[in-house]
């Protein structure tokens, strides 16, 4: 089974545009995932609720609501499972609740958060409830635990856990602590709680500027980070003859101080160096194609491997030097499998 955790942006109070990007999501890797994870409280956004019931249930959603059918007949359209958190209208309720729909359009299962943190509890009332439990199902073979945010902080929650059977465990969540405090001391401390559950944890988080949330993914095993990607640039980086040191720093110095990330207003004007973003930087000769002629491509414009290979170690020290806190390298001239989820998407080539 094929997981792709979706650390994307979500909107407070915008349900169509979220929807939007959750479909969009579905398209770009319809056939290479077999499931698509969105974080916490996805559909509405994080902060849509102001705490009053009869304003509240305006906002939150019942499993037959319309934008659950059309979530449904995406996931049946694409042909790829979909699960996402949401707030839960059931029964003059509200739920935060978490919802896997399978590739077919069916409701697979929907989890209802049993920590209380995810409201404010010292001002809300009996409509704001949380689920009694967890349950493990089953799908594509493979046995899945949920848990969403608070749960795991709980010694009770993960006794009740580790007594259900489960291959892997889906840990949607949504953290604003700030890049720098999250990357040296909270993601350690969210893995040692993942070290409880003896099984592999998928966390995702979504982005949301409007209260700093950075997002993120991580899967977490016996207590270790086994792999993590954040908001940023994938960057597919090729050498043809004739480049240069020069041409390579200031390709750099362009990538990190290009201002293509959307502020609070939706608009691009921020760069990497401002959403303290993420590089994963993958080495790329075929950028260097030519198909002028015939239908083969010819790479005889592509610098030598040695030289080229020099060239993108430079490009990577050079954004670490103009303050890119993370960048990731693949290794040079290997054969890599790499998914992207592209946000928007921005698709822009430097020459």
């Amino acid at each position: 089974m094929k997981i792709a955790l979706a650390s994307q942006p979500t909107l407070d109070d915008s349900i169509a545009l979220n929807v939007n990007r959750i479909e969009k999501a579905l398209a770009s890797l319809r056939k290479k995932v077999d499931l698509v994870a969105f974080g916490e409280s996805y559909l509405q956004g994080f902060n849509s609720l102001k705490w009053n019931f009869e304003r509240d249930r305006t906002v939150a959603v019942s499993v037959d609501s319309q934008p659950i059918k059309m979530l449904r007949y995406t996931a049946k359209k694409y042909s790829v499972a979909v699960s996402f958190g949401y707030y839960e209208l059931c029964d003059e309720a509200i739920y935060s609740s978490y919802m896997f729909i399978g590739k077919n359009g069916e409701i697979v299962n929907n989890f209802r958060r049993v920590s209380k943190g995810w409201k404010e509890y010292d001002i809300t009332d009996e409509h704001y409830k949380e689920g009694d439990g967890f349950k493990t199902f089953t799908y594509m073979g493979k046995r899945i635990a949920l848990a969403v945010c608070g749960d795991l902080w709980y010694e009770e929650n993960i006794e009740q856990i580790n007594k259900e059977k489960f291959d892997f465990l889906l840990y949607p969540v949504y953290v604003t602590y700030n890049t720098e405090m999250w990357r040296t001391k909270l993601v350690n401390e969210y893995a040692e709680q993942a070290k409880k559950i003896p099984r592999p944890v998928f966390l995702v988080n979504s982005i949301c500027d409007a209260d700093n949330t950075r997002g993120g993914c991580y899967a977490f095993l016996n207590g270790k980070t086994v792999g993590s990607c954040g908001k940023g640039y994938m960057i597919l980086f090729g050498a043809a003859l004739g480049d240069t040191e020069a041409e390579t720093e200031l390709l750099a110095k362009k990538t990190a101080n290009l201002r293509v990330f959307c502020d609070e207003n939706g608009k691009m004007n921020k760069s990497i160096l401002d959403i303290d973003g993420e590089v994963l930087a993958v080495s790329q000769f075929t950028l260097c194609a030519d198909v002028k002629k015939g239908n083969r491509p010819s790479f005889i414009g592509a610098l030598e491997p040695k030289s080229a290979e020099r060239l993108y170690d430079l490009y990577c020290e050079k954004l670490k030097e103009l303050g890119v806190k993370r960048v990731e390298k693949g290794i040079f001239g290997a054969d890599m499998k790499v998914e992207l989820i592209n946000d928007g998407p921005v698709t822009i080539l430097f020459d």
